[in-house]
């Protein structure tokens, strides 16, 4: 018999059914029992080969039925089953034949009314067996009436236990007496139901049961065995305590303190365990436990073995140096009896930990504490399981934890692990425990309370927690794991995703109708159906073929991204045509066998055997993110998805199974599924780099997240990206998001959902969810409907279902469906900024998103049970429909005022349940009052909806006031929060008043978004002002609400910014309110500030004296007596320099012109007046027009703040300031835009301040003059346009050094200014040259293959590139010998080819103090490094050196030397043609310094303009930091400057006789003399083609005209057409370079395939090579004379109006006119032609128009080129190098006027030597006029 398997044994006549069977579930019949409806069925058996006998064995009930789950959770189905009905005849018989009884069956009394009965074991009783079919018949029967004493035979039943306190010693039944006897326990016969025959020589009688409630179970493993629990040292004894343990641990066994010291942060104790007993063997006899007071709100406890080390869980967790200076808590512990201590809150003096129950054990592979709880304790936590509530009951009941492959069932140990737990004391204070512990391991909850924590590996690590509020505990927790990632904005948008769509035309057909439907909708998935047979890394090839295609459909035309699903199961393909695993095998990245050698085989989705790859090591990550990144390369995904990363098996341990070790076989099984460890998971005697999978297996998950995030970051570089993973574990969250994973289309699972999403974000995962309308099972349209209502605020929102199951995306049921989810996502996109806000939070400070609303109530013990609403943050209350058929639900509205967030009533409950009415298409939303929440308008992505306007909402409370916030950045990129590349603001509202305040304005997007809706929940208005406008649009739609609509005003401005009536004449400005747009209402009057006490002529002009007028300031530091020298330097220019009387103040070392004697009959006069204060103008004298003029006051002098205003002639049209990213070359004045200019590393986006500092505009006035403004000044400055029009500039340091250029032609203007700051150099012929660059070759190989790619395609390419890769470790001065072996002499081959190399070299180098790096060991001994604020100590950053980093001093002439030094002795390795210098803004990773900034003037200044970062120090260096020529402060925007004025001389020193080129990134005026300029880290988007144009247009303008983008972007993926238009274009670049960045697919022209794009740009080169001398020619003119190159269309015809504003197309010189296609798709291109005659290009053809726009056809490969008549153009025959093509012979294009004449010239010298200007060697030839 099988009495001790524990099934039952019952003898049937039925055939076919077995006499022992089973005693959890029935089997099936034919007929099921279950009265669960098929569709809320959660599946029991979700692995292939399901059967009866598994699903039953598995303890669940099996029900087969087409389209439900066949095997299936059912509690209510009574373990022995339903009475099986017969198969056989219709009327079995009711007896056994032969019955020896005589008593009629119904008559008949039990003789074995305990289960187990059997023929033998009841005949062995005397009685009589009769096997009877009618119902209450027992089949063991007494022989007659005479039933025995109750006791059994009062002389032979030897205990005196009476009946009810018997505890049964034989579980399970079929004991006979003998067996009984045999385990020391009574046998007392009794025909009491209930009353066991065998029985414990023990009893309740005597026990306590206010003790017994404190039990410890002694007996974890089970079984009752008296002598087993006395020899582990345990108590036996029964109880009345229901389900309280019997064998137990007594208060006095387990370890003894015999040494404590103090350390530096707590505490280090000795512990010495007492006596010989043990549980399982392996006891750690001493014991090392350290107590550190690591913050006020935590403590950690640390228990490990004294002898040896023991596995401990590798995440990085705080290491506190010191002990907490005030914690909340108090540690104490005793000796007496047995060694235990107690954690007690210090204001209430409650035991929050308490380990004085005993129980505490450490052995090799049990390890166990029990602590009890304060009294009436509320426990939330622990996981993964599904939790039926999210306040756990304590009922003895013990949930296991490790992780495995299982759909959520209850009491089922699920995907994750979380030793975590919180708990609520007395009512309000809450405190939290983490066990960082990740072995199989199991808990137990008393009731008495208290937890006993078991585990059977590792150590006892344990943190507390001391709230002493559940956000604080969250917080804390989340401090010691790691903060939660910032996600992408789009990934907070609806999602959809399904298993089985099986090809790419499902998946087109759900896309389509998901967008017919206008459902916001922003991420597509693929599962594991787009692979190719499961396999990772592959597609499809027949079901998915054009999926890369579609993947960028859905991106480019639709706005949306895509996640893929990746499993960490690898196929063993051996035929070598399996990518993936091919370089894992060669990599060796796969966990072994228990010997450590043997790769691991097991089971999963592919069709072969797979290997596991070991996430845990170093090598693996490589292999991972190379795959990753591979796999992009071809598949455009945009996130990552981790599934099976329990990790799942399907197969138990491997292949061939499990050998038979402690390992696979612990001597105790925690509670968790399975019979075995490695039951649907790998075995645990494998092998991992960092241990074995018994230690590591609960932890696969989490490294795999750990590797996934770089992986799926590199794949889509200087993006976020995203990664959801199934299994995880405390830290995942800093890494990855989680859904709650294979659920079912149930109507239960929507509460559950709920209840896990809750818990994770206690767990330190926020971006959580459900999948919406259950993965497993069909869905109908009425639960999918209120899923969809309810999934709409998961965190993380995704629709998905499993393969078979009918389609359940919001559109496939219909009208209704798709309408109702529809509108409750445009409530959830509606939400978005906030919820980005609660997620900012989150991932800063640690806080949940998803919040119970305890978390916000706890001193209302009502709400500690709520699990069926929830918040988002604290604002926002969502309140569900959880079940079927229910259109109201009830709602309790905590103590606070809530608005219907629809309509804006207030609700009027508190503190109530409320029964609300809601409809099927009504889900109830609620706002708490007190608080304001930023909206946008919703759109159907969150790409289109991020340009919409915002709004908020204002909800009061009862004090009328409200406050919140906004984060907001680009959405994408990393680390914004970090860098401070975001935008931050705080709201305040009352009654009568709604103020925002801009704490970091650092993201320049945040100018372009405007607010619109301002909903006002508490409130009413009969007139509103915005801004000090009066603003009419807004109503009050019912009593209490108000809404203002329109609001029109960026939110980087601030909300009522004008400061009250008294603060601002407290400043002496004036105070009134203006109904015009964005005027300010605090403004400067025009008599404030100085008065001109004296003038006096000097030989150059005049010299004022300037005295500040009474005492009113900005911001303090006010200089009293100014110095104004006005200098008449030339005709054209005029010199105004304003500079402290009293003491000098920094000046720009720029080398100016310095007449001597005053210009004579200049083209201007210059007007003082000083009435009714200080004053002056500058007029143009022929026309009359005053150009500049001061009049309208806001002249401020102060040590920090400068100011002036100037007004410009009306009409004016104004261009310049730099560098931004301008969309337009003329600027827009009627925004009052304020552009900051402070060198910063930022790749381009809309108005950020970029590398270079330009304080340089022109202005067009009258339509045709041209004058321009340049301010001299070096520090950080801002300046604002305004429509009048005026102009503010704004600057914090210097002094006020400005030039004034009177034109009148823009060329004449810009020949003015660079007269100033200095001609540009003459680049050498070969620099003319097309060029290539990419930062990631990697390798000298790939650069090779690259070159030659490129030569065999026959591209026109002079210059080849290395960028930092090809460096040993970043460092300047070095090469990579193991990737780069063999640079030196390719850079001979490359010279032998008639090309050039420019190399790369960073400004910082690396602190190698061991002797090895010469670089620093030269700079150190010369004493070149810029120094701290002390000006003693060198400055400290990080750049991209694996070390930190100094920063030479290039304003230090020492440090020419030492440059020089190095570059010539590197030339004398590599011998390299140019400089790329880079990063020299200069660039810093760290804030200011390795050790942050000092709190000072120059670091935290009074006035920070609109510039990007909260402080001048981001991404850069302390503006107190020494230089040789004074602070950082003043030198910042000098850096590429100064170093490029060191590096040409370096470079012609180390290439002697040679011009050699320059090109830096960070600039200022007059670096044109020394270097070129790249318009910096562009993107590979469509619209910077356009903006290319207009930054070189610009960079010609500030006397760079060396000067080009990254044809084809730096940053992205480039896509062929777009690199192929970007090609021509580039083309007509003066600094012509196609250059991309690290980890983005290689775009070079000869890479596509096809050849199509080299084809195109070899041509289009073919032409940029045959106009090469005239573009030589106009440098020449360049540097002689100062003019521009590339040329902006209305520099040549200035009279023409309409070309102010063309900057789609652009000229060379005078006379070569330049069309590009700009746009995606477009064949064709507007063209405007000025007043001239243009001929064609290509075929000399006359165009015949004149100023007019005309479309042009532009097929792909083709640019429109025009040649403007009256010009004569020298060209040449071209070749493929420069060196080739300059041999080769000359020619012309005549291009005739109306006159039919021509005028053009030659400059010609060899190219490459200094000074050939004034040599015998130049060629200059002026044609004369041809006639025909």
């Amino acid at each position: 018999m099988s009495i001790c398997s524990g099934c039952e044994w019952c003898a049937t006549y039925v055939d076919g059914f077995p006499f022992c069977f089973d005693n959890t579930k029935p089997g099936y019949d034919g007929t099921c029992y279950s009265t669960i409806p098929p569709h809320e069925r959660q599946d029991c058996w979700p692995k292939p080969e399901g059967s009866n006998a598994k699903c039953v064995d598995a303890g669940c009930t099996w029900c087969p039925l087409d389209g439900y789950a066949w095997c299936f959770y059912d509690d209510t189905v009574p373990p022995t089953g339903p009475t099986i009905p017969p198969t056989g005849p219709t009327e079995p018989p009711t007896s056994a034949p032969g019955c020896p009884s005589t008593i009629p069956p119904l008559e008949r009394v039990d003789c074995h009314p305990e289960n187990g009965a059997s023929k033998p074991a009841c005949e062995s009783r005397g009685c009589y067996w009769c096997e009877d079919f009618t119902p209450n018949v027992p089949w063991c029967s007494y022989p007659d009436r005479n039933i025995p004493n109750p006791t059994g035979d009062p002389g032979t039943c030897p205990s005196e236990i009476p009946e009810p306190n018997r505890i049964d010693c034989f579980p399970g039944g079929g004991a006979s007496k003998g067996e009984c006897e045999a385990r020391d326990c009574f046998w007392c016969e009794s025909s009491t139901d209930g009353v066991p025959w065998c029985f414990f020589n023990i009893t309740g009688e005597g026990s306590d049961p206010e003790k017994d409630i404190w039990r410890v179970d002694c007996a974890p493993d089970g079984g009752f065995d008296n002598d087993i629990c006395m020899n582990r040292g345990c108590n036996f004894m029964g109880t009345s305590v229901p389900n309280a343990p019997i064998c137990y641990f007594p208060e006095d066994r387990g370890y003894k303190m015999t040494a404590q010291e103090d350390t530096a942060t707590g505490y280090k104790i000795t512990l010495q365990k007492q006596g010989t007993y043990t549980l399982f063997g392996g006891d750690v006899e001493t014991l090392t436990m350290d107590v550190h007071f690591e913050t006020n709100g935590r403590l950690h406890i640390k228990i490990t073995d004294a002898t040896q080390a023991r596995f401990e869980v590798p995440i990085e967790t705080p290491v506190a140096t010191s002990k907490a200076s005030n914690p909340l808590y108090e540690f104490v512990f005793t000796n007496d009896p047995i060694f235990n201590f107690n954690v007690t809150r210090k204001d209430t003096g409650v035991a929050i930990i308490d380990t004085s129950l005993g129980g505490f054990v450490y052995e090799d592979q049990f390890l166990s504490f029990a602590t009890k709880l304060p009294p009436n304790s509320e426990v939330y936590g622990f996981g993964e399981h599904e939790h039926h509530s999210i306040q756990h009951e304590l009922k003895w009941q013990t949930m296991g934890m490790y992780s495995r492959d299982q759909p959520p069932a209850a009491n089922g140990n699920l995907y994750g692990v979380y030793p975590m737990w919180m708990v609520i004391e007395d009512g309000i204070n809450t405190h939290g425990v983490l066990i960082l512990n990740a072995a199989a391991q199991d808990v137990t909850l008393s009731p008495a309370p208290y937890i006993n924590y078991r585990t059977i590996g590792g150590i006892l690590d344990i943190y507390v927690f001391l709230g002493p509020k559940p956000e604080d505990v969250v917080s804390q927790y989340t401090e010691t794991v790691g903060r939660p990632f910032m996600p992408p904005y789009w990934s907070l948008g609806f999602q959809l995703c399904r298993y089985g769509y099986m090809s790419l035309a499902k998946v087109q057909e759900t896309v389509d109708r998901m967008r017919a439907y206008n459902i916001p909708y922003d991420i597509q998935y693929g599962d594991i159906d787009y692979m190719d047979e499961q396999r990772d890394f592959t597609i499809d090839p027949v079901n998915y073929n054009g999926l890369p295609e579609y993947v960028d459909k859905l991106r480019s035309q639709y706005g949306m991204h895509y996640i893929i699903i990746l499993d960490p199961c690898i196929g063993i393909v051996t035929d070598g045509s399996y990518d993936a695993f091919n370089t894992g095998e060669a990599m060796d990245v796969w966990i072994k066998e228990g010997d450590c050698s043997t790769s691991a085989i097991g089971k999963v989705w592919p069709p072969e055997n797979t290997y596991f790859p070991d996430y845990t090591k170093p090598i693996t990550e490589t292999w991972w993110t190379d795959e990753c990144v591979k796999f992009h390369n071809i598949l455009d995904y945009d996130g990552l998805w981790i599934d099976m990363n329990e990790p799942a098996n399907f197969v138990t341990g491997g292949i061939t199974g499990c050998q038979t070790n402690k390992w696979n076989n612990p001597p105790y099984f925690p509670a968790i599924w399975g019979n075995v460890l490695a039951d649907k998971t790998m075995c645990a005697d494998f092998c991992q780099h960092l241990g074995s999978h018994y230690d590591l297996h609960s932890l696969y998950g989490f490294t795999q997240s750990k590797q996934t995030l770089p992986a799926a970051r590199a794949a889509t570089p200087g993006k976020r990206s995203i990664v959801i993973s199934r299994s995880t574990f405390p830290g995942t969250g800093k890494y990855a998001g989680h859904w709650l994973g294979d659920n079912y289309s149930q109507w239960s699972n929507l509460h559950y959902s709920i209840i896990g999403s809750l818990e994770f974000n206690m767990f330190g995962i926020p971006y959580v969810g459900a999948d919406i309308c259950g993965f497993n099972g069909d869905s109908n349209a009425d639960m999918c409907q209120r899923w969809m209502q309810l999934g709409a605020f998961y965190t993380f929102s995704r629709n998905h279902n499993g393969i078979n199951y009918k389609e359940q995306d919001p559109a496939a049921f219909g009208d209704e469906v798709a309408r109702v989810s529809r509108e409750t996502l445009e409530i959830r996109y509606t939400l978005l900024p906030y919820l980005y806000t609660l997620f900012y939070h989150a991932h800063v400070n640690g806080n949940t998103v998803m919040r119970p609303l305890f978390h916000e109530f706890v001193e209302d013990a009502y709400t500690h049970t709520i699990d069926r609403q929830l918040l988002w943050g604290p604002a926002f209350l969502i309140t569900p429909v959880l079940e079927d058929g229910f259109t109201n639900v009830d709602a309790y509205f905590p103590d606070a005022r809530w608005f219907d967030y629809y309509t804006g009533a207030e609700a009027g409950f508190r503190k109530k349940t409320v029964n609300l009415d809601a409809p099927m298409d009504y889900i109830p939303l609620h706002v708490r009052g007190g608080y304001i929440l930023p909206t946008q308008e919703p759109a159907v992505t969150t790409t289109i909806s991020r340009n919409n306007a915002m709004g908020l909402i204002v909800a009061l409370n009862d004090f009328k006031q409200a406050s919140g916030e906004l984060f907001w950045d680009d959405g994408d990129s990393i680390d914004t929060y970090e860098t401070g590349n975001h935008y931050f603001a705080e709201f305040a509202a009352t009654a009568s008043s709604l103020t925002s305040t801009i704490i970091t304005n650092g993201y320049s997007g945040a100018s372009s978004l405007l607010w619109g809706t301002v909903r006002v929940f508490g409130a009413t208005a009969t007139s509103v002002t915005v801004n000090g406008k009066a603003h009419g649009d807004f109503s009050t739609p019912i009593a209490g609400v108000l809404e203002i609509y329109n609001v029109k005003i960026p939110i980087d401005v601030a909300l009522n910014p004008n400061a009250s009536p008294e603060e601002c004449e407290a400043r002496g400005c004036i105070w009134c309110e203006s109904p015009v747009d964005l005027v300010p209402w605090c403004y400067f009057p025009v008599d404030r500030e100085y008065l001109m006490t004296s003038q006096v002529d000097t030989p150059t002009g005049y010299r004022l004296v300037l005295q500040k007028q009474g005492t009113d300031t900005l911001f303090g530091g006010d200089i009293n007596l100014l110095t104004m020298d006005v200098h008449f330097e030339t005709v054209d220019r005029l010199h105004i320099k304003i500079t402290d009387a009293g003491q000098a103040r920094f000046e720009v070392p720029l080398d100016t012109p310095a007449p001597t004697s005053k210009a004579t009959n200049p083209n201007y006069e210059f007007n003082v007046n000083n009435n009714p204060i200080f004053n002056f103008n500058v007029k143009r004298k022929d026309t009359g027009s005053v150009i500049f003029d001061t009049s309208l006051g806001g002249f401020v002098y102060e040590d920090q703040f400068l100011q002036f205003t100037h007004k410009m002639p009306r009409d004016s049209e104004v261009f310049g300031l730099g560098e931004h990213e301008h969309p337009s070359l003329r600027h827009d004045t009627s925004t009052w835009q304020t552009m900051g200019m402070w060198a910063r590393d930022q790749p381009p986006v809309a108005d950020a301040n970029l590398y270079g500092v330009h304080p340089f505009w022109w202005v067009i006035e009258d339509g045709i003059n041209t004058h321009g403004v340049f301010v001299l000044n070096a520090n950080a400055q801002d300046v604002t346009m305004s429509p009048a029009p005026y102009i503010t500039y704004r600057t914090i340091g210097g002094i006020l050094d400005i030039y004034i250029f009177m034109g009148p032609t823009p060329e004449m203007l810009v020949s003015q200014y660079t007269q100033v700051v200095g001609r540009t150099f003459m680049p050498p012929y070969w620099s003319l040259g097309f060029q290539l660059c990419r930062y990631g070759y990697n390798s000298l190989a790939t650069m090779q293959a690259t070159v030659d790619r490129n030569r065999a395609a026959g591209i026109p390419y002079d210059i080849q590139y290395g960028d930092i890769d090809y460096m040993d470790e970043e460092r300047d001065f070095t090469y990579n010998q193991v990737d780069f072996a063999g640079l030196p002499a390719y850079v001979d081959t490359l010279h032998g080819y008639g090309m050039h190399v420019i190399i790369i070299l960073d400004p910082c180098i690396a602190i190698i103090r061991d002797g090895s790096y010469e670089a620093f060991d030269t700079g150190e001994a010369m004493n070149i490094w810029v120094k701290n604020s002390d000006c003693i100590t060198s400055a400290e950053g990080k750049v991209w050196p694996p070390e930190n980093t100094y920063f030479p001093d290039y304003s230090k002439p020492i440090t020419q030397t030492w440059w020089t030094d190095e570059c010539v002795k590197f030339h004398d390795i590599i011998d390299y043609d140019g400089l790329w210098i880079d990063m020299n803004e200069p660039a810093n990773f760290v804030t200011g310094s390795i050790t942050g900034c000092n709190t000072n003037k120059y670091n935290n200044p009074p006035y920070k303009p609109r510039v990007l970062g909260d402080i001048l120090a981001d991404k850069t260096m302390c503006p107190d930091a020494c230089h040789y020529l004074g602070r950082h402060y003043d030198m910042h925007n000098l850096f590429g400057y100064t170093q490029a004025i060191q590096t040409q001389p370096a470079a012609r020193a180390a290439t002697p006789g040679k011009r050699s080129v320059v090109i830096s990134r960070s600039t200022f005026p007059g670096l044109g003399q020394y270097s070129g300029h790249w318009l910096g880290d562009n993107w590979s988007q469509w619209s910077n083609l356009h903006y290319s144009i207009i930054g070189s247009l610009e960079f010609n303008m500030f006397g760079i005209p060396y000067i080009g983008a990254d044809i084809c972007g730096y940053i992205g993926e480039a896509e062929e057409s777009m690199c192929q238009r970007w090609m021509q274009l580039g083309s007509f670049y003066t600094f012509s370079r196609n250059h991309n960045g690290l980890g983005y697919r290689e775009q070079d022209p000869a890479v596509w395939a096809g050849g199509e794009v080299a084809r195109v740009s070899r041509e289009t080169l073919l032409i940029r090579y045959t106009l090469l001398p005239y573009l030589y020619t106009l440098f020449h003119h360049s540097h002689i004379n100062g003019y521009t190159v590339m040329r902006p269309v209305f520099h040549e015809f200035i009279d023409d109006a309409y070309t102010h504003g063309i900057d789609r197309q652009f000229l060379w010189g005078s006379a070569f006119l330049i069309t590009p296609v700009l746009d995606q798709g477009a064949t064709d291109v507007d063209a405007y032609f000025p007043d001239a005659r243009w001929y064609d290009y290509y075929t000399g053809a006359e165009v015949g128009l004149r100023k007019k726009t005309v479309n042009l056809d532009a097929p792909m490969d083709y640019i429109p080129l025009h040649v403007r008549g009256g010009y004569i153009l020298p060209t040449q025959e071209p070749d493929i190098t420069t060196t080739a093509s300059r041999n080769k012979p000359m020619g012309l294009i005549v291009a005739m006027d109306d006159l039919k004449s021509a005028l053009g010239d030659l400059f010609w010298d060899d190219g490459d030597s200094i000074g050939q200007y004034f040599s015998i060697s130049l060629i200059t030839t002026s044609f004369p006029l041809f006639k025909k």
